[in-house]
Parts: C-alpha cells; sequence; structure tokens
C-alpha cells in the first residue's frame, strides 16, 4: 500500500500537534520544569556516594517529573479528541487490505436467524456454529480471488492487517505515523519556539 498520504496526514498532524502545544502550554513553566528535571538527573550522578543526598535528589526528581507531565496535560487533552478521530480514520484507510486468493476468515452474523450470504469472490467453508446465548453465527470464508469481503448484510469478518510500503520498507501504519509526526515535531520545534 503506498504510503504518500499517510506521511503528509503525519507531517501535518506533527505540526498541529506542535501548534496545540505551543498554543495550550504555559512554556515559560514547562521550560522550568524541563530543567529541574536535568538539575536533579545531574544531582544524582554527581552525589552517587552520598546516600542521603541520593534520595533527596531522588525526591526531588519524581517532584519535578510529576510537575513536567502535569503541564503536559492541558495540551495533551486538547489534542486527544481531533487525533483519536484522524487515527480512526487512517486505520479504516490503512488498517488492512483485501483478502489474497486462498485466505480465510471466520465471518459472524448477528440475530435470531443468522444467514451468511458471501458477496463474489468468497466461498463458505464451514456449516454455522450458533452460539444462542450470545445472539451470533459463525462461518469460515474462503477468498476464491484478492477482494475485500463487502456482505450485504450484518456480517462481520476482520479483514487481514495491511501494512504501507515507504522507501521499500513495510510496517504498519501506526509505526509510520508515529515516527514521522514525532520527526516532524522534533525537526520543527524550534522554529514554533516550543518546549515539551
Amino acid at each position: 500500500m503506498n504510503g504518500l498520504g499517510l506521511i503528509a496526514a503525519s507531517v501535518a498532524a506533527g505540526v498541529l500537534m506542535l501548534a496545540a502545544f505551543g498554543r495550550f502550554s504555559d512554556q515559560a513553566a514547562v521550560r522550568k520544569a524541563k530543567a529541574r528535571v536535568w538539575a536533579h538527573l545531574y544531582e544524582l550522578r554527581l552525589f552517587g556516594d552520598e546516600p542521603s543526598l541520593m534520595l533527596r535528589a531522588n525526591r526531588n526528581l519524581l517532584a519535578a517529573n510529576a510537575r513536567y507531565l502535569g503541564l503536559m496535560l492541558k495540551p495533551a487533552a486538547v489534542i486527544l479528541i481531533p487525533a483519536a478521530l484522524l487515527m480512526w480514520q487512517l486505520d479504516r484507510v490503512y488498517g488492512t487490505r483485501p483478502f489474497e486468493r486462498g485466505e480465510t476468515a471466520v465471518a459472524s452474523v448477528r440475530g435470531e436467524r443468522p444467514v451468511l450470504t458471501p458477496p463474489p469472490g468468497f466461498v463458505v467453508e464451514t456449516p454455522a456454529v450458533r452460539v444462542p446465548s450470545r445472539g451470533v453465527a459463525y462461518w469460515r470464508v474462503r477468498a476464491t480471488r484478492t477482494a475485500s469481503f463487502e456482505p450485504a448484510g450484518n456480517a462481520d469478518v476482520p479483514h487481514p492487517p495491511a501494512t504501507v510500503a515507504i522507501a521499500g520498507v513495510h510496517a504498519h501504519w501506526l509505526v509510520w505515523f508515529l515516527v514521522t509526526s514525532a520527526v516532524t515535531m522534533l525537526a520543527l520545534r524550534r522554529r514554533f519556539r516550543v518546549t515539551f
């Protein structure tokens, strides 16, 4: 599956997340909290042979980390719903692929008298296995050619997971999304004057 659209969406998401962090976080407080975290990390290295100072540095490091994470909550909350919607849409586009010839899957249909009518390109290989307590029946289906299972009724058939090829490297779309958006944020953080 071609990944140019995925890369474009990932870069755009990285830019928008960066803008959201800049807009909805207290950047001065973030810089101060980050500096405190680093200071306490240096304390741990400097006072490695002083148990009391090490305990104090650990306690202060935990407090500084908690403060830093607390400052990230507001921008993270702002980003959460749009990011979830974007990832849901990307999963619909890039998450699965059509069945190849010979691949099988388990189809399920809910209802009192469930019936499975496979679309062209698929055959039903087994009789129905009914689970009355759940109101569902299961069948094994097999692809007779490369095709997507798009039934006319309310059947549910999980499609095989897809990989996205970029520069000859195949990986799950979420890997490409996370890597590309993170690289975008790191590359542009100075231009946006954002610390995170």
